[in-house]
């Protein structure tokens, strides 16, 4: 069934739309962009429901979208978003705000027994019994005029938002849970959520553990010379200067050019394109600026097998707790911290000593993860026996 909106297309009907929600109490919030093939992604379409109705903001054709960020960032008026740290991304990096007084409903599911990440469509139809379709999630966006089916999909995003937000703040107060789940919110409100870490693809690179001094540095520059490229041409990095090919060139140029020439996994052409560039890089001496960010590469060592079980146990007794207290794994634990739990006998996930995190955790798996530990595993005639201790 088609609903009815409002399209909001010249700067005069974002005036009067700021000016309508000025005193609102909420506002539900999704956006459709697109980011292949560019360097910056493009925002499309923003699409807002309130105690007034539902609006599509077309973001192609306002050039100012003042009036609409002011609401995002005012804190008398709740945001409600499902898995909006995407959208708050992007509002940060084009417009440079912050969102304040928001709720997730991605996020709150998963403090009352629900996976996370969750999609909408499921928690739609599990909280409240509302099946939608997907069909339009990777539409053409920029294409003008949208089409009906494109407008129905943009106002579904919206239209349960409130309901479905509602229903779960009654789940997070009858547990006891909805000041974690706010605490949670609180991090997107904050400028260090997404600001990238300066050379972010390098520390990236699974191979520079691999690589002497002065391939390090010539990988460096690489990355540093592929993203200016990227942002001159409005391109996907990628597109640039394949992330295979940037790395094998730090490996073997330290050997000569020719080197590269005679490797028969990089194109000829693309070497011979980029040679002068090549040599310039890698002529230039590694600066103490550099230096020091190769210094910061975490030192990785093979994982011996009592360090690997006993990572694999704490995630086990992780997953354990959160079952007891139906909460997501997911929402705890990144896949990531466990791999350098594993590597990093040094290592502590940070994020799980504060907060919520070490409350839903408790005293003793709290303790374990502040320390080093070691596990054995003893057998005996009636079974194993499991010791773990700190080091």
């Amino acid at each position: 069934m088609q609903q009815d909106f409002t399209l909001v297309e010249t700067q005069e009907d974002l005036k009067q739309f700021a000016e309508t929600h000025h005193h609102s109490e909420w506002l539900a919030i999704d956006t459709e962009f697109i980011g292949e093939n560019r360097y910056q992604t493009l925002l499309c379409l923003i699409q807002v429901g309130s105690e007034h109705g539902s609006f599509l903001i077309d973001t192609l054709k306002i050039n100012d979208l003042t009036p609409f960020l002011n609401l995002v960032i005012d804190d008398r008026i709740l945001k409600i978003t499902h898995a909006g740290e995407n959208d708050y991304r992007l509002f940060f990096e084009l417009f440079g705000i912050l969102p304040s007084s928001i709720f997730d409903t991605q996020l709150a599911a998963g403090f009352v027994n629900h996976d996370y990440p969750v999609s909408f469509q499921k928690l739609l139809d599990k909280e409240l019994k509302v099946k939608l379709g997907k069909d339009q999630a990777i539409s053409q966006w920029d294409r003008r005029p949208l089409s009906a089916r494109q407008l129905q999909y943009a106002i579904d995003d919206i239209r349960y938002l409130r309901t479905l937000s509602d229903k779960l703040t009654k789940k997070l107060e009858r547990t006891g849970r909805l000041e974690w789940a706010q605490e949670e919110f609180s991090k997107w409100e904050k400028e260090s959520h997404y600001r990238e870490e300066e050379h972010r693809e390098f520390f990236r690179n699974k191979l520079t553990g691999r690589m002497s001094e002065q391939s390090l540095v010539m990988l460096m520059r690489l990355y540093q010379w592929r993203n200016q490229e990227a942002m001159q041409r409005d391109m996907p990095r990628e597109k640039v200067l394949a992330e295979r090919i940037l790395t094998e060139v730090a490996m073997l140029i330290p050997s000569g050019i020719q080197t590269l020439f005679n490797n028969r996994r990089l194109p000829e052409k693309t070497v011979a394109r980029h040679r002068k560039l090549f040599e310039s890089l890698m002529d230039q001496p590694a600066t103490p600026e550099e230096k020091a960010v190769i210094d910061r590469i975490p030192k990785i060592r093979r994982t011996d097998k009592d360090q690997d079980m006993a990572a694999d146990l704490l995630f086990w007794l992780i997953r354990h707790r959160c079952s007891q207290l139906n909460i997501a794994p997911g929402l705890v634990l990144r896949g990531s911290s466990l791999k350098k739990l594993k590597s990093q006998p040094s290592y502590q996930a940070i994020e799980l000593l504060s907060g919520w995190r070490k409350d839903v955790l408790g005293e003793t798996l709290s303790s374990w993860l502040e320390n080093s530990y070691h596990i054995s595993v003893d057998q005996h005639p009636d079974g194993f026996g499991i010791r773990i201790r700190t080091r």
